[in-house]
């Protein structure tokens, strides 16, 4: 059988989703933010357009293309610092699954930008397609333009693992030896809250089961003062952390954990002031 979750997301989160709230960022946001829960506490629609293994650069993209058909009342973006600011994860990585969006307004350039030989690559329709060819044609012939979960969101169901909990994060936690930024990443993270534009953005990190240093999101911290954005840290929230309940993994939240930060989140967003200063959510 072939796997059309991955690809029929992605379709929809590009081509279709028109939801007052929209939650973006890796699989921290994808298995995280319950969806459902903030449609009904909050009253407005909520989609959680989060891709595991993607970085800002590739949901840049996809808030380029969301932004061609409405303006979103909110968007919550899920940082993930190795993903989103620091070396070592490729930037050419998120080229791939934008390869069927080439075409789109603005897209090619997202890869000249990070690899001038990637304007000659992509004259190969073949290239284009290569091994998501076939998911591909699948979705597009079957006009399956959807995705698992709910509205979204697709928590893990799997009581904590501790062989997952990596014994080495000097690089992530622990500013012993310096952060490498990736000035790129960076780059992209301004420019997607430039394109956010009239939407009310928030930047968040949710709760990490190690917790985290909070040295190493001083560069974000600074650009969102700089844009007057707001960010908001969970990953040090003692009712999360080293709480073997709420996580699959160092990494991940569990269904019960995702709920629970969920409630939360939704507590302090009803608090939240727009850029007029008034309640967002009334």
């Amino acid at each position: 059988m072939i796997d059309k979750g991955g690809v029929g997301r992605e379709n929809y989160i590009s081509n279709h989703v028109k939801d007052s709230i929209l939650i973006f960022g890796s699989s921290r946001a994808w298995e995280h933010y319950n969806a459902q829960m903030i449609t009904d506490s909050l009253g407005y629609t909520c989609y959680n357009c989060g891709e595991g293994g993607r970085n800002i650069i590739n949901f840049y993209a996809k808030l380029k293309m969301v932004m061609e058909r409405y303006n979103p009342k909110l968007v919550i973006y899920e940082l993930t610092p190795f993903l989103d600011m620091l070396q070592g994860e490729s930037e050419t990585r998120s080229l791939f699954h934008l390869k069927a969006f080439y075409e789109r307004s603005g897209i090619d350039s997202l890869f000249w930008d990070l690899d001038p030989y990637e304007k000659y690559k992509m004259m190969s329709c073949l290239y284009r397609s290569n091994s998501k060819f076939l998911r591909n044609a699948f979705v597009y012939f079957t006009d399956r333009d959807t995705d698992t979960g709910v509205r979204g969101f697709a928590p893990k169901r799997t009581s904590f693992d501790s062989t997952k909990v990596q014994k080495n994060l000097n690089l992530m936690y622990d500013s012993s030896e310096g952060y490498e930024y990736d000035n790129i990443k960076l780059n992209y993270l301004r420019r997607f809250i430039e394109k956010a534009g009239k939407a009310n953005l928030l930047i968040i990190v949710s709760p990490l089961w190690y917790g985290q240093d909070s040295k190493v999101l001083e560069p974000v911290v600074e650009i969102c003062r700089e844009k007057k954005i707001r960010l908001i840290d969970y990953s040090n929230d003692y009712r999360f952390v080293h709480n073997n309940d709420l996580f699959s993994d160092g990494l991940h939240l569990n269904v019960r954990g995702a709920d629970e930060f969920t409630k939360i989140l939704i507590n302090d967003l009803k608090k939240l002031e727009d850029k007029r200063g008034e309640l967002l959510f009334e």
